[in-house]
C-alpha cells in the first residue's frame, strides 16, 4: 500500500525529530561531558601546573590527567551529594516550584486529591 505524500512528509518529520532528539541526548549527555571534562583538565594543567615554577619537570600533563581523572569524580559525587541533602538544592526546587505554573497546578491537584480522600475516610469512619 503507497502512502500518499502528507503521510510521507509527517513519517519523515517524525523521523527527523527522533533523530534530532538523539543526537542532543548523545551530544548533551556524553560528548559534552567528555570534551568539557578534557578542556578542564587541560585549563587547570596550563593555568595551575605550568605557571608554577616549583612544580617538578616529572609532572606531565599525563600524569597530571590520569590524577585528575582518579581524584575530581569522587570529590566532585560527594559536593554533589552534599549539595542534594544539605545544601541549596531543596531552596533551588522550592522556586522552580513557584515559579512553574505547571508545577504549581500538579501541586494544587495533589493537595485536592488529598483533601477528598481525607473526607472521603472521615465519611466512612463516621458510618
Amino acid at each position: 500500500m503507497k502512502k500518499n505524500v502528507r503521510t510521507q512528509a509527517r513519517d519523515t518529520l517524525d523521523f527527523l525529530g527522533r533523530m534530532r532528539v538523539y543526537f542532543l541526548r548523545g551530544h548533551n549527555s556524553w560528548f559534552y561531558l567528555i570534551f568539557y571534562f578534557i578542556n578542564f583538565t587541560l585549563i587547570f594543567y596550563n593555568l595551575l601546573i605550568e605557571k608554577l615554577y616549583f612544580i617538578p619537570e616529572w609532572v606531565s600533563f599525563w600524569k597530571f590527567a590520569l590524577l585528575f581523572i582518579i581524584l575530581y569524580p569522587p570529590v566532585a559525587i560527594i559536593i554533589g551529594r552534599f549539595d542534594y541533602r544539605k545544601g541549596t538544592y531543596k531552596g533551588e526546587q522550592e522556586v522552580q516550584l513557584a515559579v512553574n505554573p505547571l508545577w504549581k497546578k500538579n501541586f494544587q491537584r495533589l493537595d485536592d486529591l488529598e483533601r477528598e480522600i481525607k473526607e472521603l475516610k472521615d465519611l466512612l469512619l463516621q458510618k
